[in-house]
């Protein structure tokens, strides 16, 4: 090919080429299935459903309205997103749906910059007995940088210990320079 030709590496082909694939929306709804394909005519029933499958950039997770949903939603690097086609969590169907986390965390994002959650309500067992919080972005990863693009809107967070909606990073370990490198986000709305 001319890429191999020229000593241009495919790679770099490939990062400078734009995002064509399909978006997908998922649905998950409290008369779904977990077999089903996740359409809206067909929904999931669960969050650890969505938890087992690996998002693309611009995909939409979005929970039937009215509907309350026992668990604690992760999302994490094994996942794509980019700023361009964030990830979306939501709700459809007019209202908001619940994400009931008992004693852990809704929804948490490891390690993703790109995200946008909104229109729904999280909802933790109480300040006494619940261990985490409503909506948890952070960046921890193995490298220190600096994410881009989380958007949360329209939420109703209430009963977590730590707190409603919490967004952040930790520094990385020296590199003997003297300078600790952060890792965080940039470009963040609440």
């Amino acid at each position: 090919s001319e890429a191999m030709r020229t000593g241009l590496p495919i790679a770099v082909l490939l990062a400078v080429l734009p995002y064509t694939a399909a978006a997908h929306v998922y649905y998950v709804g409290a008369g779904g299935d977990d077999g089903n394909p996740g359409t809206r005519e067909r929904p999931w029933r669960s969050i650890e459903r969505v938890n087992a499958t690996r998002f693309a950039p611009g995909d939409s997770i979005l929970f039937q309205a009215g509907g309350n949903f026992p668990g604690n939603l992760v999302l994490d690097e094994r996942s794509r997103t980019s700023t361009r086609h964030p990830i979306t969590i939501g709700s459809y169907g007019g209202t908001r749906a619940t994400i009931a986390a008992g004693n852990g965390t809704a929804i948490l994002v490891k390690n993703l910059g790109g995200i946008v959650v909104r229109d729904l309500v999280v909802r933790g067992s109480g300040a006494a007995s619940n261990r985490g919080s409503g909506i948890e972005i952070r960046n921890t990863g193995s490298v220190a940088q600096t994410l881009q693009f989380v958007r949360v809107e329209a939420i109703e967070a209430s009963g977590f210990r730590w707190a409603g909606i919490y967004v952040g990073g930790a520094p990385a370990s020296a590199s003997g320079s003297g300078a600790v490198p952060q890792r965080g986000f940039r470009d963040v709305r609440i």
